[in-house]
Formats: structure tokens, C-alpha cells, sequence
């Protein structure tokens, strides 16, 4: 039957809420409100909060006009256990985000700081008008292959593990070497005969090369005789 009380009601015991598909206990010895499988907790005229457990998931539905909010000066979701952090949002300060209890991303007064990797599966677009790097772009599942930075002013290629162009910060450009000599802007150095060639693309034969013939003397040929 239905129970009303116009005053204060004192239970010293266990009081079951019996309702058509699920009850609610207020357990004494747990000191507890228990909500059962399927009962929930309504906040509103029109439910607009709402708090259940379904038997499988846990919920809050936030269905009404306005918006669901959670203030905290700092607000940190953690695991069941306790025992690691998940997601901390700090008052009008950073956002973390973390994996396995290690912080992998912030949000910052400028922006946002990734530690360690960041993988993109499509492409990036970047919208600011330069990008920062430590040291190198590296090809992936190419190790050995690389734009590097190494100094100051200075800008480099490898491959297969190689340096095979500098930039030097004189304005220099070097191939075959790191080393810098003055009044030079191209410099190459390599142990073939053969250190530089210029091509006809129509026929692969024509073209003119500067090469070691021997006994360090150096010629400019075609590709079948001297100049």
C-alpha cells in the first residue's frame, strides 16, 4: 500500500523501496542507499538527470534543456583501483591526458605538448607558419634516410645511413664531405674516378663529365674522349 507521513520519520532498520521492475534498499549495515539492476535516480520535473546501472553499464543521462556540468577546481579520473590516472583537468590551467599512468598529452597557454610519439594515419595539415624539430625527418620503415639538422644554420640528407649533402651554415654546398674551405660554394669530394657528370636524357650518351684520369690529373670530357 502507499505510506504518508506528514513529519519527520525515524527507521532503525534495513527500508526496501519495492518498485514495478526494481527496488532500492537503504542498507542499514553498509550504511547505503542501494540502487538494484534497472532502478535509477531521477533529477528533475522531467527527468532531466538520470543515474542507473543496467546491469552491464553504468549511466548518466543528461537529457533535459541545459547542459551537464561537473565543477571542480581540479577534476581527476582515475581507475577503479585507484591507482592510476586517466584524464586530469586542472582549473582555468591544462588538460592531461594519460596512458597507463604516464602523461602523454597537455594543453598548454599556446597549444598542446605531446611527450614522446605522435602517429597520424592520414594526413596532417599544419596551418602555423613554421615547424619545430629537434633534429631529423625520417622516412618510415627507412631508418637510415633522413633530412637532418645537426647544427646550428646547418642542413643535411642522408641515405642508407650516409651523409650525402650539406648545406653548411657558410652558405657552402658540400657533397662528399663536411668540411668547409673559403671562397667555395660547391664543393665535392667522392673516391671514384668520376666526380661529376652532366647528361643528355634524350640519348643517355651525350653529356660531359669532370673526372680523375690517373696520376692526379683530372679532365673535362664527353662521355667518349677529352675536350
Amino acid at each position: 500500500g502507499v505510506s504518508t507521513f506528514n513529519s519527520a520519520a525515524t527507521f532503525k532498520d534495513d527500508v526496501t523501496f519495492t518498485g514495478a521492475a526494481a527496488n532500492a534498499t537503504w542498507d542499514k549495515s553498509a550504511n547505503a542507499l542501494v540502487f538494484n539492476d534497472h532502478a535509477s535516480i531521477q533529477v528533475g520535473t522531467g527527468t532531466d538527470l538520470i543515474i542507473k546501472h543496467d546491469g552491464t553499464h553504468s549511466y548518466i543521462q543528461e537529457g533535459g534543456t541545459g547542459q551537464l556540468k561537473l565543477d571542480s577546481s581540479t577534476l581527476e579520473i582515475r581507475n577503479y583501483a585507484n591507482s592510476n590516472t586517466m584524464a586530469k583537468f586542472v582549473g582555468d590551467l591544462q588538460v592531461e591526458l594519460y596512458y597507463n599512468n604516464t602523461k602523454r598529452l597537455t594543453t598548454t597557454n599556446t597549444g598542446v605538448d605531446i611527450t614522446d610519439n605522435l602517429n597520424v594515419a592520414g594526413i596532417a595539415t599544419i596551418s602555423g607558419t613554421h615547424v619545430d624539430i629537434a633534429d631529423s625527418i625520417r622516412h618510415v620503415g627507412d631508418s637510415d634516410t633522413k633530412i637532418r639538422f645537426p647544427a646550428a644554420d646547418t642542413f643535411t640528407v642522408e641515405t642508407g645511413g650516409s651523409e650525402r649533402l650539406r648545406i653548411a651554415s657558410t652558405g657552402e654546398v658540400l657533397i662528399g664531405t663536411a668540411s668547409t674551405v673559403a671562397n667555395t660554394k660547391l664543393r665535392i669530394e667522392g673516391n671514384g674516378t668520376t666526380l661529376l657528370r652532366v647528361g643528355n636524357s634524350d640519348d643517355g650518351i651525350a653529356g660531359i663529365s669532370l673526372a680523375n684520369t690517373g696520376s692526379s690529373n683530372w679532365a673535362l670530357k664527353n662521355e667518349n674522349a677529352k675536350l
